[in-house]
């Protein structure tokens, strides 16, 4: 008896594994209309900047419409920052912990945008189209990294 319930747990536990390896790979963005992307260093990236960012639907874009901005020491650097309509913002993440770029305010998002998380060294890259100023922060530092700016001219 006692081998049966421990085959039967090992059973359940490969079940259990196998649904947590597929739903994190199913956790993509399935969103195809949506300018943004995200993600870990790329080696397929053929980005000819030879910068090894995640924005592999902007790769063939010019250096010059795309304007960095690096998350480090628990902040977003520069801010606010200012571009013009069709230009791109790829943040990275240069900090020892987590963050995430989100439109929005805390307990307001607007869904405009949102990079999940981003780890150490993973970039994500969003291009405004429109005019405007675009509220955003950190969902994993709600309290202390929020208020940020991304200023469209036309």
């Amino acid at each position: 008896m006692r081998r049966f319930a421990f085959s039967a747990f090992l059973a359940l536990l490969s079940v259990f594994v196998l649904s947590a390896a597929m739903t994190v790979t199913a956790c993509g963005d399935d969103d195809d209309d949506d300018d943004s992307t995200y993600g870990d260093d790329d080696a397929a990236d053929d980005d000819a900047s030879g910068d090894d960012d995640a924005d592999d639907d902007d790769a063939g874009d010019d250096d010059a419409d795309v304007v960095d901005v690096s998350i480090e020491d628990m902040t977003m650097n520069p801010d606010p920052v200012t571009i013009a309509a069709g230009q791109t913002v790829r943040w990275t993440n240069n900090d020892s912990v987590p963050h995430t770029t989100t439109s929005g305010e805390p307990d307001a998002e607007d869904g405009l945008w949102d990079s999940g998380t981003l780890d150490t060294g993973d970039s994500f890259s969003h291009t405004f189209d429109e005019a405007g100023t675009f509220i955003y922060f950190c969902a994993v530092h709600p309290d202390t990294m929020t208020g940020y700016e991304v200023i469209v001219e036309e």
